[in-house]
């Protein structure tokens, strides 16, 4: 068995902080004692202000000092004469003491254990200080503290996802640990084109930029408006953005700019998210696509914000629609990345192989109507492989105004007159600088 004082010890080391912190005229003891001191006051503070206002308070600022002061002083002696079952024993004592004092919280009818757990914390976050982890012991602390705070939100958070979505971000999560760990650690297809564990990783990738829209979304975006919705709505899907909003601006006539508007917002949000993904798989390409994206990004704008400018007074937060977004983590949402992921790239492959340059870029087109995220991952992974950047980029770009031509038809067949109007002068200067970005290159 393994011996007991290193469940509660660290091995020795300098206790020495930095020479050039603020304590560095105190002897070594003595800015540790201050760092355990430190650390303590942030969880006490944290306690005593959630318990002010509770009959029964089993730990606050003082106790909680105290007790990573104890764990300092414990630690120091134990380490100083080699006595590592000092550190075991105390450690054990205050763990009956916490059990007492959870017994007596119960027969208060108090059975959570969050104050507990966080003065054990707090005791080896004293010993930590004493093995020479001073910056970690304050940063788990400041950690701990910030978690319990966040007590009301966590439930409010809870308390606004459906057993639904709970259950398949549970599913989704537990098979994406074990298809990352299954999936096996090799190349397959022609060139050894993918790789498995890859794939597992892009989808994780993707999935967790479309939960992070969704959580915006859900929580607060059409709070503030139709333009809000949309810029959040942009990290999800712009073009569910352009086919709601094309919807819903026969039904209020009277904003249907301010619609157009949130479409192309929405679609300058694509290019933000163009250059993540594939700063994330190959970062000199997103160099090369910063300029292009910029250009596109920017070329709505002006419509944008004359837009917004004329028409945000005339409406009400109420009058943002809501986006049907389903669940972005459902497995079948994911398995179906997944095959559009690897049939872009294969598809992409044979392109280069069978028709050259001008079929990749007929291709793009139209992998891009298609999604974008895939056929930007996929184009970014074979640029670094090949370092053909300049040729990935404008890849990319052809995709990306393939994409922008197909919301614009969307909102041409779906929305108001004045949605269309605005909308198509927005996406024709989006089109013209891409279109003249591609013509010098």
């Amino acid at each position: 068995m393994p011996d007991c004082a290193a469940l509660f010890s660290l091995p020795r080391v300098s206790l020495a902080m930095d020479t050039n912190n603020w304590i560095s005229f105190l002897p070594p003891f003595y800015q540790g004692l201050i760092v355990a001191l430190g650390t303590g006051l942030v969880l006490g503070l944290e306690r005593e202000h959630r318990q002010s206002a509770e009959e029964y308070t089993f730990a606050g600022l003082r106790t909680f000092s105290l007790m990573s002061i104890t764990g300092y002083l414990v630690g120091y002696v134990a380490a100083q004469t080699s006595h590592f079952w000092l550190t075991t024993g105390v450690a054990l004592g205050v763990l009956l003491l916490i059990t007492a004092a959870y017994k007596a919280q119960a027969d208060r009818q108090s059975t959570g254990m969050t104050t507990e757990l966080a003065l054990f914390i707090s005791f080896l976050s004293g010993n930590l200080i004493a093995a020479g982890y001073a910056g970690e012991a304050f940063g788990a602390g400041v950690l701990v503290a910030v978690i319990l705070s966040l007590k009301t939100r966590f439930k409010w958070f809870v308390q606004q996802i459906s057993q639904e979505e709970l259950a398949a971000f549970l599913k989704f999560f537990i098979l994406a640990v074990l298809a990352l760990s299954l999936l096996p650690d090799a190349y397959f297809g022609p060139d050894n084109l993918l790789h498995y564990r890859s794939i597992g990783w892009v989808i994780l990738l993707v999935s967790s930029v479309n939960l992070l829209g969704y959580l915006l979304l859900k929580f607060g975006g059409t709070r503030y408006g139709i333009l809000m919705t949309a810029l959040i709505g942009g990290l999800f899907s712009s073009t569910l953005v352009a086919w709601v909003f094309g919807a819903q601006s026969r039904k209020a006539p009277h904003i249907a700019p301010l619609f157009s508007a949130g479409i192309l917002l929405s679609s300058a949000v694509m290019y933000v998210r163009v250059l993540f993904l594939t700063g994330w798989f190959a970062p000199v390409l997103t160099g090369r696509l910063s300029l292009p994206c910029a250009l596109m990004l920017t070329a709505s704008l002006p419509v944008v914000l004359f837009i917004a400018k004329a028409g945000q007074e005339q409406q009400t937060a109420s009058e943002a629609p809501r986006l049907p977004l389903g669940n972005p983590l459902d497995l079948k949402n994911a398995l179906y990345f997944a095959a559009l992921y690897v049939g872009v790239s294969f598809f992409m492959y044979y392109s280069r192989q069978e028709l050259g340059e001008s079929g990749s870029y007929a291709s793009a087109a139209l992998s891009g109507i298609a999604d974008m995220d895939a056929i930007s991952i996929s184009t970014a992974q074979w640029a670094e492989r090949s370092g053909s950047y300049a040729y990935a980029a404008q890849v990319i770009v052809t995709a990306a105004l393939s994409n922008t031509v197909f919301k614009m038809l969307l909102v041409l067949l779906r929305s108001h007159p004045h949605t269309r109007k605005y909308a198509a002068l927005g996406f024709g200067f989006i089109l013209l600088a891409g279109g003249l970005w591609l013509a010098f290159q």
